[in-house]
Order: structure tokens, then sequence, then C-alpha cells
């Protein structure tokens, strides 16, 4: 098995959060070749650093029957943020340098789903930073072999569920109106579902609520003694911290996978230092 997917399957969904089922569901995944990512961008530094990292995977996997690297690179569908006027130069120059055969972006005037919190997209994004730190020193077969370790969460209780469904009902009406002829039943339920939804977010301040119900998620509760630090960043993800004991357990296990090692941290280099955000408060 990929030891990047073996990582996330029994490191992170098994290990850490306990979610067997998840894992089990993912392990059951056919094997691609070639996949399309969709990704929204504001300023595209994260769809720089995705798309770079995949290009740069493809290029390593190419092989002498197939040497072109863009056989295997993903197609990326990117949604852009206020028609481009966010992007930073030097994030823009490389998604303009990207071939045109796998890019295709669609410049939109607003998103609205973007780093607004799970009390709108029905999902929180939880990562953990120091196993990520620790695996700076990991190699795989000689390269670099750095853990990507997040994973989401669906938020499918309290009322947020009912949030996010009237959200997609909105959507759905949307892309009816959009293939449906003018002054059709279809426009004029997309128009009521459009304004019911931002009566609703109006009413109850969804936009401004602070969400942090992931703090007493059951996976956390269960390594509450192991936990160093917990915060969110201003984008809604949650950085999950562990002690250095349990850090080392998790890195020594990954280690033990074929073609892993673990090569010695260089001496007197600092770990990057992460900023803390926002401190989530526990409920009672």
């Amino acid at each position: 098995m990929n030891p990047y997917f073996r990582t996330f399957t029994e490191s992170v969904l098994q290990k850490v959060e306990h979610r067997r089922g998840v894992a089990l569901n993912y392990l059951r995944f056919p094997k691609i070749q070639n996949f399309a990512m969709i990704d929204t961008v504001i300023s595209g530094r994260a769809a720089n650093e995705i798309l770079r990292a995949f290009d740069a995977i493809a290029g390593e996997r190419c092989y002498a029957s197939n040497p072109n690297p863009d056989a295997v690179k993903p197609y990326a569908f990117l949604i852009v943020d206020e028609d481009g006027k966010k992007l930073w130069p030097q994030f823009k120059r490389y998604l303009d340098e990207r071939p045109k055969s796998l890019t295709e972006r669609l410049p939109i005037p607003k998103i609205v789903s973007e780093d607004t919190g799970s009390s709108l997209l029905g999902v929180s994004a939880v990562v953990y930073p120091s196993l990520m730190e620790q695996s700076e020193s990991f190699r795989y077969k000689g390269i670099e072999f750095f853990v990507g370790a997040g994973s989401w969460h669906i938020k499918d209780y309290g009322n947020n569920l009912f949030h996010f469904k009237q959200f997609m009902n909105m959507i759905y009406s949307g892309i009816d109106a959009l293939s449906s002829a003018q002054d059709s039943p279809e426009k004029a339920r997309f128009a009521k579902t459009r304004q019911d939804y931002l009566d609703l977010a109006e009413n109850i301040g969804l936009l401004d609520l602070e969400d942090n119900d992931i703090a007493c998620n059951q996976c956390l509760r269960t390594l509450s003694s192991n936990l160093d630090q917990t915060y969110l960043t201003n984008s809604n993800v949650f950085h999950v911290k562990f002690k250095p004991e349990l850090t080392r357990k998790l890195g020594y296990e990954i280690c033990n996978f074929p073609g892993v090692t673990c090569a010695a941290p260089e001496e007197g280099k600092e770990k990057p230092h992460v900023k803390k955000k926002r401190t989530l408060r526990k409920k009672k």
C-alpha cells in the first residue's frame, strides 16, 4: 500500500481519530491513475502549493512507456474569487504557466462558502501540526516523506445540518435555474430559495457564528490527555497539537512502514513557529 495513503488511513483515521469505519470506506475506493481537483481560489496560495506538489509527484512517477509528466498530472477546476482581483502576482504566475489543457479557471464575482466556518460548509477541517513537523526528518525511498496529517469531520448535529441543507437546496435550485428558460418556474423557485436563505443567514447571523463544536468531538475527547494545544486559524482550520510522547509514538509506527526511514533532525534546526490564532473554548 502507498505509504502516504497508509499514513492517512492507519495513523490519522484509525490511530488518532478512532474512525475505523471511515478508513475502511477509503480503502474500498478503487485505485486511479488520473484525477481532477476542484478548488476555490482567493489569493492562490493553497492552489499553488497543492498543484505544485501533485505536479512534482507526477514527474517522479513517469515511466519509460509514458515519459510525459503532463499525462498523469491532475486536471484542476479553479473557482476564482472576485474575478481574480485577489490573486497575488507570485501565485498567479504559476497558474498562468500551468498547461491550459490541465487547468480551467472559472472567475466569479464572489465566493460565499470559503473560510466562513462549518456553520455554512457543514464540515470542519482538522490538522495535526506536531506530526507534520516530526515528518520533516522522514524519508521514503530516499526522498522527503512529508506527512499531511489532516482530515474532515462532517457536522451532522445541532442546527448546523439544517443550515447546510438549506444552503445546498439553494445551490440545487440555482443549477436548475441556469438550465431553464427565462421566466420559467425554476427561475422563480431559485429566487425564492435564495431569498429564504439570505433571510435565514441574516436572522441568525449565520456567517458570524463562532463554531467550535469540534473541540468536543469524540475523537478529540479520547485524546484529551495527549493534547498539548488546540487552536483555530483565521481560515477556520482546527490545529490539534499532540504532546511529544504521542507524537514520537505515531512517528515510530510510520517509520516501520516499508521503504520509510526516519533520519535524525539536523542539529540546531528549530521547528517552524506556528502562530496561535484563536483558542477554543471547551463546552461544559
